[in-house]
């Protein structure tokens, strides 16, 4: 297996500053500490311990009580944000009732919408 990276920081178009790298993964609270809604990220054995996605079908999950879209949804146990390291390297915390248009353009690196935010 090759562990090399294939995207590189040239890759990303929209802005380094606009593109999230990583964020806070949904779990609901039936759900703590039990494979596969909570598992290792590290663990390589479930793409979704490793992966979310985010946009018009798919907000931030508002409270730890729904389900959301299954294994796939940014989430948070905190009230009113989620938290994402961005490309740049700063960490900032998205409000959970961001525009989910302006969310998938922070999730898509090279879709040629740079994210109009204010979280």
């Amino acid at each position: 297996m090759d562990w090399t990276d294939r995207i590189r920081l040239k890759d990303v178009t929209d802005g380094s500053s606009n593109t999230f790298l990583v964020g806070e993964m949904h779990v609901p609270s039936g759900s703590l500490g039990k494979s596969p809604g909570d598992a290792f990220i590290f663990n390589g054995e479930n793409v979704f311990n490793a992966t979310r996605v985010g946009g018009p079908t798919v907000p931030i999950v508002q409270n730890n009580h729904d389900e959301g879209n299954g294994l796939v949804s940014w989430g948070s146990w905190h009230p009113a944000v989620c938290h994402f390291a961005f490309v740049d390297g700063s960490v900032r915390g998205i409000s959970k009732a961001i525009d989910t248009e302006v969310l998938g353009n922070l999730c898509n690196r090279h879709d040629g919408n740079v994210a109009a935010h204010s979280e």
